[in-house]
């Protein structure tokens, strides 16, 4: 039994492989938090917590099947939500009111995926992009930018000088730094990696795109740097 109750049924993604498959002592802990079978340093033992907590916030339920020497399948259950628009609502509208502008932001996220999809929906909006790969990219950018950096938009985990100490180095050469950290961690994990919710800028994962526009307009204009006073 799944334990499933939607009344509009739900949405089944399914991943698989046909690897050594997983033990079931193993198994049984996989969306433990910190759980990992790799060595130091080569995970964080987040990723599958992180998982089962986003779909869980939507309603949703995450299954695993695995036998040994055949594979691992993973199914991921959303809700199906029915949704009616207002009379003479159209998506286009709510696109038109999503909130845009002409500063400088920096982007620095190691998915190439994410990082061109932030640089597309920011630059959509008006925005000035300066996108970097990892930390370190991002300290040079920001060393040889030509005008002021008005956001640091940054992931969390990066190669290379990850959010964390990017984010140090950046408030030694601007004090006065907007910095807005773009993370699927959960408020513990990163509280253990020294990012207090209530003391730095977050915006969680997943991301949609009303979500990202409103929340760096919300920063750019509330004009505060990461040192506490108004820019």
């Amino acid at each position: 039994a799944l334990g499933l109750a939607a009344a509009g049924g739900y949405c089944l993604l399914s991943v698989g492989d046909t690897g050594e498959g997983i033990p079931a002592e193993v198994r049984e802990r996989v969306f433990e938090p910190f759980f990992t079978t790799k060595g130091p340093g080569r995970g964080t033992g987040l990723g599958l917590s992180m998982v089962a907590r986003i779909v869980e916030r939507h309603g949703g339920v995450v299954r695993v099947e695995s036998r040994p020497g055949e594979g691992t399948t993973f199914r991921v259950y959303l809700p199906l939500v029915a949704v009616e628009l207002a009379a003479g609502a159209t998506a286009g509208a709510e696109v038109a009111e999503l909130p845009g502008g002409s500063e400088t932001i920096l982007v620095a996220e190691d998915d190439d995926a994410v990082r061109a999809l932030l640089v597309r929906l920011l630059e959509g909006q008006g925005y000035r992009v300066l996108p970097a790969a990892d930390g370190r990219e991002a300290l040079r950018l920001c060393r040889q930018a030509e005008a002021p950096v008005d956001l640091y938009l940054l992931d969390v985990v990066m190669p290379r000088k990850g959010g964390g100490e990017l984010y140090r180095e950046l408030l030694r050469l601007h004090p006065q730094a907007q910095v807005l950290f773009v993370t699927g961690y959960p408020g513990e994990a990163l509280a253990e990696r020294g990012f207090p919710e209530g003391e730095v800028e977050l915006l969680h994962k997943p991301l949609t795109r009303s979500r990202l526009l409103r929340r760096v307009r919300e920063v750019l204009d509330r004009g505060v740097g990461a040192g506490g006073s108004r820019r």
